[in-house]
């Protein structure tokens, strides 16, 4: 259970890391070396496959919102949805601005391999049946109405963060 009688005089309901996330920005209490490919502060969507990992830039995906990629031999499609709002933007999520999301998928379905294009913000369209998928891999429309893609292991993380953690992933440059 959550309370906010903590015995402490703070402010829970408000943001502690009001603009953490603005362009420019470094990244706070982290002092390791930062690789310049890209801004610290990128958002990323990492997929893990066959002992390999691969990273996207959320720059490529705001302009490819159904993206195919290789990672360890494995064919993946991470979905983006452009309209979801950043938990760190302002004091308050009504305020705050759009930074996205994404998801990976495996695109083999039914002895298939389906190949997206976005279709609406948040939603794909595959051009085998003219299904539309939404962000969480879930047919909404068309023949695959129901059927689900198969999530692979992914991440979505700040680019100063990943190229710590994982120095050997490969990074699809904008």
């Amino acid at each position: 259970m959550l309370s906010r009688h903590t015995g402490f005089a703070r402010p829970y309901d408000q943001n502690p890391y009001v603009r953490y996330d603005a362009s420019g920005q470094q990244p706070f209490l982290y002092s390791g070396r930062l690789d310049p490919r890209l801004p610290p502060l990128e958002r990323v969507e990492t997929i893990t496959a066959g002992g390999h990992t691969v990273v996207v830039p959320f720059d490529i995906l705001r302009r490819h919102r159904a993206t195919a990629v290789k990672v360890g031999g494995q064919r993946a499609v991470i979905f983006f949805d452009p309209d979801v709002t950043s938990a760190l933007d302002a004091s308050e999520m009504r305020a705050s601005r759009a930074v996205g999301t994404a998801a990976a998928f495996d695109p083999h379905l039914d002895g298939r391999t389906l190949s997206f294009a976005a279709a609406t913000p948040g939603v794909a369209v595959d051009a085998q049946t003219g299904s539309h998928w939404d962000i969480t891999g879930h047919a909404i429309s068309g023949p695959f109405r129901g059927a689900r893609l198969r999530s692979l292991h992914d991440l979505q993380a700040f680019w100063f963060a990943v190229a710590a953690f994982l120095p050997n992933a490969r990074l699809i440059e904008p």
